[in-house]
C-alpha cells in the first residue's frame, strides 16, 4: 500500500484510521476462508475481479460497499476481511465498515498481490459460452450471440467492459438503427429470444433491414469472422451502399 509524497494529507488520514482497524496477514486470512469463519470481500473493480480473486470472496466494489454490504450480512458481529490490489482501499472500506457499526472488520496486508506472490489458490468468474457470431436470429447474424452477451452482463458473468462497444456491437447497433439501452431493456424484459425478437420487430416496424440489406450485413459478418475480428471499417458497409 504505497501513496505518493503528493499526498501528504491522504498519508497522514491512512496512518490515523490504520489505528483503529485491524489488519490481517495472508495466511489468517486464508485460514478464516478455510474454516468459513468470516466473511471475505473483494473490493476491487469489476474488471480486477474477472482477471482473479479469492477463492469463496464476495465482489463488492469499495465505491458499493456502504449500498451492498446489508443486502449480504445483517449480523454485525460477524467477522469481515476487506482486500483489494495492495491494501489501500480494503483499509478504507474496512474503516467505513467500523463505522456503521460493523465490529470485526479486517484488512488483508499485502491485498491481491501478496496473495498471488505467496501462490495462495485463484479462482476466476464463472465463464459464458456466446453463440458463435455467424449464428441467426430472424436472419440476421450475431444477433443471438449479442442476446447471449446482455443476459450474462446482467448475470454478472461478463466483465462490465464488454457492454456493447466492440465492433461487432456497433455493427448491429447500426443496421437495427436502435440505441442500444433499449436494446438491452428488450433482451433483459424478454423471457425468451422468439418474445425479444417479436418485440423488437413490433419496435422497429418499418425500419426493420430489408432482406437485400440483412444479406449485405451477413456477407460482411462472414467475412470479418474469416479475418479474425480484423477491423476492416466493418460498421461503415451501409454509407458506401448509399453511394
Amino acid at each position: 500500500m504505497n501513496v505518493s509524497d503528493r499526498h501528504p494529507q491522504l498519508q497522514s488520514y491512512l496512518e490515523k484510521i490504520k489505528k483503529k482497524v485491524k489488519s490481517m496477514s495472508i495466511q489468517d486470512t486464508y485460514q478464516e476462508l478455510q474454516s468459513r469463519r468470516a466473511l471475505v470481500i473483494d473490493v476491487r473493480e469489476k474488471e480486477e475481479w474477472f482477471m482473479g480473486h479469492i477463492p469463496g470472496a464476495l465482489s463488492i466494489e469499495r465505491a458499493d460497499i456502504e449500498w451492498e454490504i446489508e443486502k449480504v450480512l445483517s449480523d454485525k458481529d460477524f467477522p469481515v476481511i476487506c482486500y483489494c490490489g495492495d491494501g489501500l482501499r480494503s483499509l478504507l472500506a474496512a474503516y467505513t465498515l467500523s463505522e456503521m457499526g460493523y465490529s470485526q472488520v479486517y484488512w488483508m496486508e499485502k491485498g491481491w498481490k501478496g496473495w498471488k506472490e505467496q501462490k495462495y489458490p485463484v479462482s476466476y468468474s464463472p465463464s459464458v459460452e456466446l453463440r458463435d457470431h455467424l449464428e441467426k436470429l430472424g436472419g440476421i447474424c450475431y444477433l443471438p450471440r449479442l442476446y447471449d452477451k446482455i443476459k450474462a452482463l446482467h448475470q454478472k458473468k461478463l466483465p462490465p467492459t464488454e457492454c456493447l462497444q466492440d465492433d461487432w456491437d456497433k455493427a448491429l447497433l447500426e443496421l437495427l438503427c436502435i440505441d442500444s439501452s433499449l436494446l438491452e431493456q428488450l433482451i433483459l424484459f424478454s423471457s425468451s429470444e422468439q418474445e425479444f425478437l417479436a418485440e423488437l420487430k413490433k419496435i422497429l416496424g418499418p425500419s426493420w433491414p430489408a432482406r437485400h440489406t440483412i444479406e449485405e450485413y451477413n456477407e460482411r459478418c462472414q467475412l470479418r469472422k474469416i479475418q479474425g475480428g480484423q477491423r476492416p471499417q466493418f460498421w461503415l458497409w451501409s454509407r458506401k451502399l448509399k453511394k
